[in-house]
């Protein structure tokens, strides 16, 4: 009688068990690596996009006071990577191949660049002058007034 229900329940458990198995096998890859700048210090506060070639979806991430970072879960597929720091010059490195379960390390090394500026300039705001002709009032030492 309790035969046919051990069946399931041992199904149930073979069954759990290889999910667990399958998933642990992983469907995501892991890009990481290190900012440094001349001298081979590390960057700390470097800002880094991973831009996904497949889909254009940019995921951002920041070094660390180790001058680490990581973009977990990353799919497999190709991917463009920018590094900017305050001072450097931005980094880009194109088509990084990523596989399924896989570890990327992508170590970056910034060189010094021009500090520059940037203006911007709304079309929708105006300065507005007001331009008044001169005209002087008579003081009460001048003996003549203003005849306009």
């Amino acid at each position: 009688m309790f035969k046919p229900c051990g069946r399931v329940i041992a199904a149930f458990v073979l069954w759990t068990a290889l999910a667990n198995v399958m998933s642990a096998q992983g469907t995501r890859a892991t890009i990481t690596g290190s900012s440094r700048i001349p001298l081979g210090r590390l960057s700390q506060g470097s800002s880094l996009s991973l831009r996904s070639l497949a889909t254009s979806a940019v995921v951002k991430a920041t070094t660390g006071q180790d001058g680490l970072y990581t973009f977990p879960g990353v799919v497999g597929g190709g991917y463009d990577l920018t590094v900017a720091a305050k001072g450097f010059r931005e980094y880009i490195q194109r088509g990084i191949s990523v596989n399924l379960d896989q570890q990327v390390r992508i170590d970056v090394s910034l060189t010094l660049g021009a500090t520059a500026e940037t203006i911007e300039v709304s079309p929708t705001h105006r300065p507005s002058i007001s331009i008044r002709p001169y005209r002087r009032e008579p003081s009460s030492r001048t003996p003549w007034r203003n005849s306009r």
